[in-house]
């Protein structure tokens, strides 16, 4: 076990090295820090915003991110707000979902013209553009949570009074399914799109140049000052190449990715043997880009690209 972890640690450290410290500095937030994008205090990561309403009640949300100072700030419920909801009817994908249609219609009209105003329209797909949308897998695996998917208390949300399952937008590898969170906070599988009875933990971005007041906590959330008036949003539309943000090797002995930003089609990641054979390549996945890979133990190289271009090459290895 020792030599495992040694192993691990190598890897990520290696990969981290490799990574502009702009990319770091980006995305993910750290919890309980502050990168002061904002007039004002910095609004920190793992902190509460009190922010729109929803059947007439407040919303309450945590601070998941910050991005750098042109992206703003992801947040998520801070509880289930919507419960018995149907994935869809035909399809696993998010474009198609009933879900998407929820969010960015009668949910979405349930907020004033000043909240609306102040929502970051996101490229959550390559050909779809929401402010409201629900976590990746990717999402649940990144900070402040877990890498692993084990079950972990801080993706545990409530509906009332009672932990209840919610979707993702992560399609499983079945036609007609798509990965939710358990429970304990697991993230356990799949289950079929027409089920009825998961829930619904909305996410979205807040633009930047935001003033706020209130200290964070939950008692005491932070809420956009009246002085943001008049700030217009515009569009994430994702420009960074993709970068591998971390690598580990997970409780099935497989190597397990997270990368940023694969804001286009045609990015490829490419693992070779230590005598130059290629063992595994995939086009990574714009909406989750999260790749599990099984390889016997040994050391690889590991290359990525965006169409012929080489982005990226590091060493990775388990004993």
């Amino acid at each position: 076990m020792k030599r495992k972890i040694f192993f691990l640690a190598v890897i990520i450290v290696f990969i981290i090295a490799m990574i502009p410290v702009s990319f770091i500095n980006a995305d993910p937030a750290i919890p309980g820090t502050s990168l002061n994008l904002y007039q004002g205090a910095g609004v920190s990561s793992d902190s509460y915003v009190k922010f729109g309403q929803y059947g007439g009640e407040d919303i309450l949300w945590r601070v998941l991110r910050q991005d750098d100072g042109t992206k703003g700030v992801l947040l998520i419920s801070e509880e289930i707000l919507i419960m018995h909801v149907q994935y869809s009817a035909t399809s696993k994908y998010w474009e198609d979902s009933n879900v998407r249609s929820l969010l960015n219609g009668s949910f979405l009209d349930g907020f004033s013209n000043a909240d609306k105003n102040y929502i970051m329209p996101f490229s959550t797909t390559a050909t779809t553009i929401d402010d409201i949308f629900i976590p990746t897998i990717g999402n649940m695996t990144a900070s402040p949570f877990n890498s692993s998917i084990a079950a972990d208390p801080k993706r545990v949300a409530l509906y009332g009074s009672s932990a209840e399952k919610y979707w993702t937008r992560t399609p499983s590898g079945s036609s007609t399914a798509v990965n939710y969170v358990e429970k304990d906070g697991s993230l356990v599988g799949a289950n079929h799109i027409n089920i009825f009875g998961y829930g619904v933990r909305p996410m979205l971005y807040l633009i930047t140049r935001l003033s706020f007041s209130g200290s964070g906590t939950i008692d005491d959330p932070y809420m956009i000052a009246p002085s943001t008036a008049g700030t217009k949003k515009k569009v994430w539309v994702r420009t960074m190449p993709m970068t591998c943000w971390q690598v580990w090797i997970n409780e099935d002995n497989n190597f397990q990715f997270i990368f940023w930003y694969p804001y286009k089609d045609k990015n490829w990641v490419r693992i070779y043997d230590m005598e130059g054979n290629m063992v595994y390549e995939v086009d990574v996945p714009l909406d989750d880009p999260n790749i599990i890979v099984d390889l016997p133990d040994g050391f690889y190289t590991v290359k990525t690209f965006h169409d012929q271009e080489m982005l990226q090459e590091f060493l990775i290895g388990k004993p």
